[in-house]
């Protein structure tokens, strides 16, 4: 890589245009694919195994595509991932130095996930040797302008994003500067010595702090309030959901500071930051959905209303299997760190699913496509015949819901209510049936909730092989995901 020839004013860059996608990830190395995507001397550069091609699929959807940012290229680390890309029209070189197949995707701090993220390192030093500055992105990240007009630093080698403790490789620009050649030179190679013991991220910020010290590489951090991480964006910004208030200051996101693709995923989908539709899953017309609530807060009581909310949600997975709907998560409330005190706030603080729950495991065992997040209505790709088709409100009566809200006969007339034959295991498959059938005709069924409609020890009708899949879904965590 260090003796490649650098790149001289001789050598033309050539702008792309839609006509001219890479057509095969053999049909040119990267230097030449560099060449031809570059534009005004940069080039965005996203690295991508098919472990993430769906989210690779969604940085181009909701940035490059919508922000019309011609000059970039998708670099395959493997030898799959680029046929997937090319074939949504999206530009895309396999590497000569990828990886046979990799499929599966690398959580954070693994010995595969630091293994792969030095390919970044490779993939800037060949367009920087070229003469072309380099904009690296992870596909876990959000363009809500051009980045481009944003570095302002021009005497600078690197701009780089923070990581709270250290500059972020997911995000940088490295300009093709003789310090930025050495710094991707030098972390290479640690990279190459260290194998899968450390990440790029610590290679380029040992390397970077080094040559730091002795002046020679100037730096640049970018403000972590144009370009936050996912503690500053969602946690700090409170954005949990896709109505919340946006950040008009932000050039970028990083999903970051969560674990797993599932929960990254979900976290976009929940923000209102993912627009691929595989499958149609926002933008089918026939597709029939559940809805409820969870409205009553205890804030004396938090481990039963835990339990309450839980046992909803396995409700409505039951009710969305009898009657052939998707169900729609609803909103949970905070399980700790409130007190009478603070009952007011916490009762008003609506939290995503991933705060109480594994994501990962609750798609292993209830499967994407069978649940939607709760901000789903508010998608955009969603039919509008789907949105203005819902059903009046409905209540079914339990045990449960009697002890929670005691006028819940007169509390509102416009609620349609259904009282089972047996309050206390609530309805039979018969009685659902029978009672939702004149509903069939619109698109969402609103409940208002869905307390102690079935409880995790009544096994009457409910389909057993079923139940025992949802039962496993349930597994305890933090938002973050880290346990």
């Amino acid at each position: 890589l260090t003796s490649r020839r650098p790149y001289t004013a001789s050598d033309q860059l050539v702008p792309s245009t839609t006509s001219e996608l890479i057509r095969s990830p053999s049909d040119q190395n990267l230097p030449t694919a560099i060449r031809k995507k570059a534009l005004d001397g940069a080039i965005v550069m996203v690295c991508v195994d098919s472990g993430y091609k769906e989210m690779a699929v969604n940085l181009y959807k909701t940035s490059i595509e919508k922000l019309h940012i011609e000059n970039y290229l998708f670099v395959g680390i493997d030898r799959q991932v680029c046929k997937h890309l090319l074939k949504e029209g999206i530009d895309c070189v396999t590497h000569d130095g990828s990886l046979n197949d990799n499929s599966s995707s690398s959580n954070w701090g693994t010995a595969d996930f630091k293994q792969k993220t030095h390919f970044k390192t490779r993939v800037v030093l060949e367009a920087l040797q070229l003469g072309i500055a380099a904009l690296i992105s992870d596909v876990d990240i959000i363009f809500f302008r051009n980045p481009f007009p944003t570095f302002e630093c021009h005497e600078c080698d690197i701009e780089i994003t923070s990581d709270i403790s250290e500059g972020n490789s997911g995000f940088y620009y490295a300009r093709p500067t003789e310090p930025a050649k050495k710094l991707h030179s030098d972390a290479w190679l640690i990279g190459q010595k260290s194998g899968d013991k450390i990440s790029n991220q610590k290679a380029l910020d040992r390397t970077m702090e080094k040559m730091h010290s002795r002046r020679e590489i100037r730096v640049n951090n970018l403000s972590a309030k144009q370009y936050p991480n996912g503690v500053i964006y969602f946690e700090e910004g409170k954005r949990f959901f896709a109505d919340d208030p946006p950040c008009s200051e932000c050039v970028i996101v990083h999903n970051n500071w969560i674990l797993t693709k599932a929960a990254k995923t979900y976290r976009f989908k929940e923000t209102g930051l993912w627009h691929v539709d595989y499958d149609q899953y926002y933008s089918s017309p026939s597709r029939k959905y559940l809805l409820f609530d969870n409205p009553v807060y205890d804030s004396e009581n938090l481990d039963s209303m835990r339990e309450l909310e839980k046992e909803s949600l396995y409700s409505a997975l039951h009710l969305g299997h009898f009657l052939n709907r998707t169900v729609i998560l609803p909103r949970f409330h905070m399980y700790s760190g409130c007190s009478s005190k603070s009952h007011s706030s916490c009762e008003k603080q609506r939290k995503p699913m991933n705060s109480h729950y594994k994501m990962e495991t609750f798609d292993k065992f209830v499967g994407v496509d069978n649940y939607r997040e709760n901000s789903f209505l508010l998608n955009p790709t969603v039919p509008q015949s789907v949105k203005q088709s819902l059903s009046p409100v409905l209540l079914i009566r339990t045990k449960a819901l009697d002890k929670l809200i005691k006028d819940i006969k007169h509390e509102n007339d416009e609620r349609t209510l259904f009282t089972p034959s047996d309050l206390s295991t609530g309805p039979s498959k018969e009685e659902v049936l029978s009672w939702f059938a004149a509903y069939e005709t619109y698109s969402v069924l609103r409940f208002h909730s869905l307390y102690g409609v079935y409880s995790w020890k009544r096994k009457n009708d409910i389909d057993p092989n079923y139940d025992k899949a949802i039962s496993r879904a349930f597994e305890k965590s933090v938002y973050r995901q880290i346990q």
